[in-house]
């Protein structure tokens, strides 16, 4: 069973012998958890939401982190003046990073004893990996992708072992998982790639597995039972989504953070458009939409426990009051409500702040949206009341319109118009303000409601 409270957080997830409960700050950031398998975690948090440091109570276990201005990570014998030169990060602890001219991750090396290279394509998808340990080849591996740039196959040897895997796809969710002789199929919560269920197959068997999800707030296994309410596969995670340990591993399981995959060949986690290296928390390779993305064109998110970028795409949204939408917009995957809320709350003109005690906070489309459908429905909804207009000393309202007028005729307009207008006729609305919310949450003073 799980738990929201009235912002939509998840505080309770229950379920002998799981059971977590999850506390938040004034701000929507997760504080505190509870988990009877794992004992006590804390969060501590900079002024803009980034992670500062997880604590378990066992120094061991314990993590704390330093970032530039652009949310690099930062070794702690530097200033925290010091920032990593166009974002590529060249060294953290005992890793050492190569990059080719297009920002693309190339080489990897891990004290004297391990070392990788990647190779890429044209559209620089990775399509070839290479691991040396002490100096003998651990592993080799090759990809492939379909024409909208899903991964459909992959290959590995490790250790002399080899593997091969192919992908089916439900739009830009992995639906089915197939090696020789067995194959998955994946069900997830609706409108989100958190997985509730894997079915397996396996070739000489007349029935087949039922295995049941067990996640964290943001949608990560965190367990998994078989069809007898029985553990067969249990992890602990580090902050930025490695797997510290494998409690129970009776049944192979790669799903990570929501829309990630693990290769055990590279360590590195399938994005579906990226990958991404969860021990230093960043993708390998820059983001395919640019800075639109957000600022820092490596970088995951700033908050681990609150957010997900399961394609590194984006999400709408519309502030309200009393009388209705006031205000549309739109985030990256990588940003949750909770910073959106923060970020309007400093913006103040002539007429108050944009964000404020009694106003509304609106998700209506689910993380993953396409783009250009975003670009779309912001457009759609800004159109629906007078723009505030450039110079304006008020910021209750849009400044600007989603898209230019001079642009709604070019092929690239008339295409993110018409994607809105489907979007919007799925839901059985013709105005974005009607669309109905996936998650409101009302400002309270400093708080959440």
């Amino acid at each position: 069973m799980r738990f929201q409270d009235c912002s939509g957080s998840y505080v309770e997830h229950a379920y002998n012998p799981i059971h977590r409960r999850y506390e938040y700050d004034p701000a929507g950031e997760l504080s505190r958890t509870l988990d009877k398998l794992r004992g006590e975690t804390q969060y501590e948090y900079e002024a803009n939401g980034q992670l500062l440091a997880r604590n378990t109570g066992r120094v061991v276990d314990g993590e704390e982190f330093r970032y530039d201005a652009a949310a690099n990570r930062l070794n702690f014998n530097t200033s925290r003046f010091d920032h990593v030169k166009d974002n590529r990060l060249k060294q953290w602890a005992n890793h050492e990073y190569k990059y080719d001219a297009w920002g693309n991750l190339i080489e990897k090396v891990v004290g004297i004893v391990r070392w990788q290279t990647f190779t890429y394509d044209c559209e620089n998808r990775l399509v070839k990996t290479e691991t040396m340990a002490d100096t003998q080849v651990e592993s080799t591996s090759s990809y492939q992708y379909d024409s909208l740039g899903r991964r459909v196959a992959k290959q590995s040897e490790i250790k002399s072992q080899s593997d091969h895997k192919r992908f089916l796809w439900q739009g830009l969710r992995m639906l089915r998982e197939e090696s020789p002789g067995q194959s998955s199929l994946y069900l997830y919560e609706p409108g989100s790639y958190a997985p509730l269920a894997r079915v397996d197959e396996k070739e000489g068997e007349v029935e087949n597995k039922v295995y049941y999800f067990h996640t964290d707030q943001i949608g990560t296994p965190l367990e998994m039972t078989d069809a007898e309410g029985q553990i067969v596969w249990q992890a602990k995670y580090r902050a930025w989504g490695a797997v510290e340990k494998l409690v129970v591993n009776k049944v192979e399981q790669n799903l990570r953070f929501q829309g990630q995959y693990f290769d055990v060949e590279t360590g590195l986690h399938y994005n579906t458009f990226r990958y991404y290296d969860p021990e230093i928390g960043r993708f390998i390779t820059q983001d395919p939409i640019g800075l639109e993305g957000g600022f820092n064109l490596y970088g995951y998110c700033r908050n681990p426990t609150a957010w997900i970028d399961p394609l590194g795409l984006d999400w709408n949204y519309f502030l309200s009051n009393e009388d209705g939408a006031y205000y549309h917009g739109r985030a990256s995957d990588k940003t949750s409500l909770s910073d959106v809320m923060r970020r309007h709350g400093k913006n103040e003109g002539a007429d108050g702040v944009r964000f404020g005690t009694g106003d509304s906070i609106s998700q209506i489309t689910p993380r993953g949206t396409d783009y250009d459908v975003v670009r779309g429905i912001e457009n759609a909804g800004v159109r629906e009341k007078p723009i505030l207009g450039r110079g304006s000393a008020n910021v209750r309202g849009n400044i600007i319109h989603g898209m230019a007028d001079d642009k709604l005729p070019t092929e690239k307009g008339r295409a993110r118009v018409a994607g809105a207008n489907n979007y919007l006729e799925g839901k059985g609305v013709s105005k974005v303000s009607s669309l109905s919310p996936i998650e409101t949450r009302t400002a309270v003073g400093t708080a959440t409601c």
